[in-house]
């Protein structure tokens, strides 16, 4: 009995094995050969040769020949896929041919489509100058709140480094490497002909001396929401220079915003949530852990430095922390977003207004944004009027990052604070009055004074309003003119207690109230004349702008009382 079931086992492993031979052998390996041009028989360079349903792919060389082997099953058709950029894709059934010619007829999609370039737009196919579209991901506009984060990996050449992970933290863009190393390589941002003023840092004093650690820049590209957005353009080469002057030589972002695209009004409504939490945590001595490395350095068990771990403990002076846990949080973000847009009667309008509640996975760290933006343009006859009119209001609250120097100290950082102050919170008491008693023995510099004893927020308000006027003298010469400005106004707060700040300037803090303002005015006369099969367009203009700072700062020292902090500061 069990050798006929031996045997039986045997003669099924047998019959899987010429099952398994039998599907292999019906593989035949194939090849195909042959040629990719385009319509006027010229032929397609770096076009891409792909076997439908597989990885298995070549690209053809300098004289557009391909030759590809791949495998066939039985019983099913192979097929192979033919493409490249702005060419339409072909799909062609292999079947027993060996040679296939393809010619790849033009995407015309592709070709027409139209570029801004500055004070004009022109067909894609019609650039000579080193011009980056970067496609708008409706999806992710609508999860992010800042517009560099769109050119993330959109653009070949261009750089987007955050500078601090912090909600609200400054950014560095720069356009084919840095061009300066003194002056800032930041390119030159305009929004609908407007030109911008995205500086992110503003000066808030020396706040406590060298002490102080290192003032967190802004993001000073809040206030334009990314889901305004319709396209953007980046101007890399000269031409960036010949149309801005100095302005463009660290490059020239364009960004245009969007118009209503249908006739009958439209309402939208959109809203989201995201739950961010700390993505890894240091693997740092807990209290008992510390006790086992005062023990492991031979200290003195009767002296302070380890009686706070048992003695203190005990009788509730002190108890053990995770000051991780204690310092960070589950951060929610809300996003809200609502447009009417319609074309009735010769008359396009645009009007949105979006919300984003960002809170910060360090405890007292965030941002609210709340932007507005209205787009309307009327036509009359030959002569066009319109408005592109934005207002955003931001309040943030930031924290002192780690900073740039090794010379940081947990006084002078919060990050730093949390990971390098010893495992044990101080119980604070309070008096009847509900005020904090003062405790000499206490210690200072911890994440907790960091948390009730540091503050620092910015409120900006963004106004960016432009008007332009366009007539149509003849059907191919119009004339347009344009003004715009970008005012923005900053109110920056800071201030540390005495209980963190470790100079002997005691409680310090500094208020700076900024003014920025932008505005240019542009006057175009452009031509576009078709002649048959050709056409020449050309651009003659004037504009004028100018920028203006206006800043004023506030300092104390020894500051007994601070937005209703107590007096005990």
């Amino acid at each position: 009995m069990t050798m006929k079931i031996i045997y039986t086992i045997y003669a099924c492993f047998l019959t899987g094995l010429l099952l398994i031979s039998g599907s292999a052998f019906a593989q035949n390996s194939m090849t195909v050969k042959g040629t990719v041009k385009d319509s006027k028989g010229e032929p397609v360079v770096g076009s891409t040769v792909m076997v439908e349903g597989s990885n298995t792919g070549v690209v053809t060389d300098k004289d557009g020949k391909y030759s590809i082997t791949f495998k066939t099953k039985e019983g099913k058709t192979s097929k192979l896929v033919f493409s490249s950029i702005s060419y339409l894709t072909q799909t062609v059934e292999v079947g027993t041919r060996t040679v296939i010619d393809i010619v790849l007829e033009e995407d015309r999609k592709q070709i027409d489509e139209i570029v801004v370039v500055g004070y004009g737009a022109m067909r894609k196919s019609d650039l000579t100058g080193s011009v980056t579209s970067v496609k708008i991901d409706e999806n992710r506009a609508s999860q992010i709140s800042s517009i560099d984060q769109l050119l993330q990996g959109q653009a070949a050449g261009v750089q987007v480094v955050s500078n601090s992970a912090a909600p609200d933290g400054g950014v560095s863009v720069t356009v084919r490497g840095a061009s300066s190393f003194n002056s800032s390589s930041q390119p030159l941002y305009v929004v609908d002909g407007v030109i911008m003023n995205t500086s992110g840092s503003i000066s808030v004093g020396g706040h406590g001396g060298s002490d102080s650690g290192v003032t967190e820049d802004n993001n000073g590209l809040m206030g334009i929401n990314p889901q305004d957005i319709a396209s953007m353009e980046i101007l890399k080469d000269a031409s960036a220079t010949a149309i801005y002057g100095s302005q463009g030589a660290n490059g020239v972002i364009l960004i245009t915003t969007k118009s209503a695209s249908r006739g009958r009004p439209i309402v939208t409504v959109s809203s989201g949530i995201s739950i961010s939490n700390i993505y890894k945590k240091f693997d740092l001595m807990d209290a008992d852990d510390y006790v086992k490395y005062l023990d492991l350095k031979g200290v003195d068990h009767s002296s302070t430095l380890y009686t706070v771990f048992t003695d203190k403990v005990d009788n509730g002076t002190y108890a053990p922390v995770d000051w991780q846990d204690y310092s960070t949080r589950t951060s929610i973000t809300q996003r809200y977003y609502l447009t009417i847009a319609g074309r009735p009667n010769n008359t396009d309008y645009r009007f949105s207004i979006g919300y984003y509640d960002n809170e910060g996975i360090i405890k007292g760290t965030g941002y609210e944004n709340l932007t507005l933006r209205l787009n309307l343009d009327k036509t009359i006859g030959k002569f066009k009027i319109g408005t592109r009119t934005s207002f955003s209001y931001l309040n943030s609250y930031m924290t002192q990052g780690a900073g740039a120097t090794v010379a940081q100290t947990p006084a002078t950082s919060m990050v730093l604070s949390m990971l390098m102050t010893r495992p044990l919170r101080h119980i604070v008491e309070y008096d009847d009055e509900g005020s904090e008693v003062d405790d000499d023995g206490a210690p200072i510099s911890g994440p907790d004074r960091w948390l009730s004893d540091y503050q620092s927020e910015r409120t900006e308000m963004r106004v960016t309003p432009s008007i332009y006027g366009q007539y149509e003298i003849l059907p191919w010469l119009t004339f347009k003119t344009t003004f715009g400005s970008d005012f923005r106004t900053n109110e920056r707060l800071m201030f540390k207690s005495k209980r963190i700040n470790t100079q002997a300037t005691g409680s310090n803090g500094a208020i700076t109230h900024a003014e920025l303002l932008n505005f240019n005015w542009d006057n175009l006369l452009m031509f576009n004349k078709k002649f048959n099969r050709h056409s020449i367009s050309g651009t003659l203009g004037q504009s004028a702008s100018q920028s203006i700072t206006r800043t004023q700062s506030v300092e104390g020292t020894n500051i007994d009382q601070w937005k209703g902090m107590t007096s005990s500061l």
